[in-house]
């Protein structure tokens, strides 16, 4: 499995149902370099969005397909990680 998605997964089990940012995955994995992972984990992100696993907000407000994700974006998980 991805460590970019296991990092979600398990952020997504310690969020217990509230959001968290992209950027808190990767700022607890890479402290020093994190912006230069963004793009790959908005590739995973998107992919776990597809699945079925992932809402993104940002402002409160759910984004629509085809809105830019970045570090900023709030996620929520749709479904309990196994």
């Amino acid at each position: 499995m991805n460590v970019l998605r296991t990092a979600v997964l398990v952020w997504c089990r310690r969020s217990g149902g509230t959001s968290f940012s992209a950027g808190d995955v990767l700022r607890s994995m890479f402290p020093e370099d994190w912006e230069l992972f963004v793009e790959d984990l908005v590739e995973e992100l998107m992919q776990m969005h597809k699945e079925g696993i992932l809402v993104f907000y940002r402002d409160g407000v759910g984004l629509k397909p085809g809105e830019v994700i970045d570090a900023k974006v709030k996620i929520v998980c749709l479904r309990k990680p196994k």
